[in-house]
C-alpha cells in the first residue's frame, strides 16, 4: 500500500468513527485526538501524524466497529464520548476526551455494570447552551457526568479514577473529572487528586 492509500483510509476511518476529516486542519486533528483516547493497546504518541501504529490501531477499531464490538476500549466506543451538539457548530471537534477519561470509565464499569456517560466532551458554544462552568473540564476533554448516578463519593474515591468529584442532591455522584491528571487547567483554589479528591456539591 502506498503513503497515499493509506493516508485515504485513514481519513476514511476516522469518519467512520466520527470525526471530520474533510481538511487537512482537521483531518491532523482528528488523527491527534483519536491517538489521545486509543485505548486497545499501549498509548500512542499524540502528533497528529498517521504513522504505522496509529494507522494500526485505525484498523484494530474499525474492524471492531464493524464487528458489532466497542471501537476505542474494551467496553467504550468513540461515539459514547462525543461532544452532544452533534457536531453542528463548525469549530466543535467532536470528541476529543483524554486516554485517562477512557480508562476511568472502564474502571467505573466494574463497579455498576455496563453504562453509557451522559457528557464527556462539551465545545464552547455548547457549554454555554447547557450553562456549563466557564472553565468546565468538559471543554477539555477531563470529564465524565453521570445520567444515573450511583455511586457515593467514597466509593468513587476508593477506586482511584477522579482528582475532583461532584456529589447530587441524591448524594451520588453526578460528575468526575481529572484535572490534575494533566488537564491545562487544574482549578488551583480547587485541586485535589486520585488518592484525595476535591469533593463539591451541587
Amino acid at each position: 500500500m502506498t503513503n497515499e492509500e493509506q493516508l485515504q483510509k485513514g481519513k476514511k476511518i476516522l469518519a467512520l468513527l466520527g470525526w471530520r476529516v474533510n481538511t487537512t486542519k482537521l483531518f491532523t486533528q482528528a488523527t491527534a485526538d483519536f491517538q489521545r483516547m486509543y485505548n486497545l493497546g499501549p498509548a500512542l504518541v499524540v502528533d497528529g501524524k498517521l504513522g504505522p501504529k496509529t494507522y494500526s490501531a485505525l484498523v484494530t477499531c474499525r474492524d471492531r466497529k464493524l464487528a458489532g464490538k466497542s471501537d476505542i476500549s474494551e467496553h467504550f466506543s468513540v461515539w459514547e464520548f462525543k461532544c452532544k451538539c452533534g457536531g453542528k457548530h463548525a469549530d466543535c471537534r467532536r470528541i476529543w476526551v483524554d486516554r485517562q477519561v477512557v480508562q476511568a470509565c472502564e474502571k467505573i464499569r466494574t463497579k455498576i455494570g455496563a453504562f453509557t456517560p451522559l457528557s464527556t466532551c462539551r465545545c464552547d458554544k455548547h457549554n454555554v447552551k447547557v450553562k456549563g462552568y466557564k472553565r468546565s473540564q468538559h471543554r477539555l476533554g477531563f470529564a465524565i457526568d453521570f445520567e444515573v448516578p450511583r455511586l457515593t463519593a467514597k466509593q468513587m474515591t476508593a477506586l482511584r479514577v477522579a482528582d475532583a468529584i461532584g456529589v447530587g442532591a441524591n448524594g451520588k455522584v453526578r460528575h468526575i473529572d481529572l484535572r490534575a491528571s494533566g488537564s491545562p487547567d487544574n482549578h488551583p483554589k480547587a485541586s485535589g487528586d486520585k488518592a484525595n479528591p476535591y469533593i463539591y456539591h451541587y
